[in-house]
């Protein structure tokens, strides 16, 4: 300690250390500075390092089998879910637990191809959202008895021929000319407020199952701009415009309690990449993920999976391409064409 800090005296650093040193730094996808992994956040931009989370290592359990296909699962507040199937052109919403209580309601007759979105005004019954096959309009019926009862009807616009809406815990998102709308029941009538500007036939959205939350993108030209709305606030993302030469093929959107993600398929010529970016509830750029031509993993599990690469699963739990994954409070729910399955926590 003398010889080194007194007189000055320097040795030759060992090589071991500085290869261990080189091996263990990352590069932050933010200011592009190379840091420790093990540090929490980048010590240059203060950028925050996400932590996976454990595997999920629950044995499989059938809890409900049906005749035909399941076209739709939402996992509601308390735990429960409701889960729509579709067999000899008849609609049959079934509800669920983890413990495989089920009950049965007969919603309507009609061909396949209907889309759904569930959400429960406070104080009131679930309500169900209903869109047609190739239509714009929004049926809205109360699932809450024993058999459905129709509320209002509704209409919102489309990207790519296809109807634009979704459902948070309390609310239905739709748009209205060029307004993003935000609606839910109070004192049995219903109330929009508009929240966000939208721009006709290019812009799309998604909603988190769990929060307040909505994420999307609107094409302006050939440019891709992505939004966040969080808790009453909007925000432009900082996600990277695409390259010259490239074109947008997809995007899955992922929500946890206080990050989203963003995948997306780009095409450039005959190749294909998958790149996912991770924003936190204020709009902020935190993580970005390279993928690979062939990584697909974060478009079966659209849309309801918390943060896909983050949370690890077993391969042997992804039996088919076409699997979406649920978040549930005790574990993850499986969607498969003709069953539900849950591995708990």
């Amino acid at each position: 300690m003398h010889r080194t800090f007194a007189q000055g005296q320097r040795g030759a650093f060992p090589l071991s250390l500085l290869t261990a040193y080189a091996a263990d730094l990352t590069t932050c996808t933010h200011c592009g500075q190379p840091y420790p992994r093990s540090r929490s956040h980048c010590p240059t931009c203060r950028l925050v390092t996400p932590v996976p989370q454990p595997l999920l290592t629950g044995a499989l359990r059938e809890l409900l089998h049906v005749d035909g296909f399941i076209e739709y699962v939402r996992v509601m507040e308390n735990g429960r879910f409701l889960v729509i199937s579709h067999h000899n052109n008849t609609y049959t919403l079934h509800r669920l637990g983890m413990g495989g209580t089920r009950e049965e309601l007969v919603l309507f007759n009609g061909r396949s191809g209907y889309r759904f979105a569930i959400f429960q005004p406070e104080g009131n019954a679930p309500v169900l959202a209903v869109n047609p096959p190739g239509g714009t309009q929004l049926l809205l019926l109360d699932i809450g008895g024993t058999q459905p009862r129709k509320l209002t009807m509704l209409e919102t616009a489309t990207f790519r021929d296809t109807a634009v809406f979704a459902a948070t815990p309390h609310h239905l998102m739709r748009i209205a000319g060029t307004w993003l709308m935000r609606g839910s029941f109070r004192d049995g009538l219903y109330v929009e407020d508009a929240i966000a500007t939208a721009h006709q036939q290019q812009t799309t959205f998604w909603a988190a199952p769990h929060s307040d939350t909505i994420a999307g993108y609107h094409r302006v030209f050939a440019e891709v701009r992505y939004w966040l709305w969080h808790n009453g606030r909007s925000y432009d993302l900082p996600i990277p415009p695409l390259a010259v030469g490239e074109s947008l093929q997809e995007t899955a959107v992922a929500f946890a309690a206080d990050t989203i993600a963003f995948t997306r398929a780009v095409r450039q010529r005959d190749h294909v990449r998958h790149e996912t970016h991770i924003v936190d509830g204020n709009g902020r750029l935190i993580h970005h993920l390279p993928g690979t031509e062939s990584s697909h993993y974060p478009f079966t599990t659209n849309p309801a999976l918390p943060v896909p690469p983050f949370h690890l699963l077993p391969s042997t739990l992804l039996g088919s391409p076409d699997d979406i994954l649920h978040a549930h409070p005790h574990g993850i729910i499986i969607q498969q064409a003709d069953r539900i399955q849950a591995v708990s926590l």
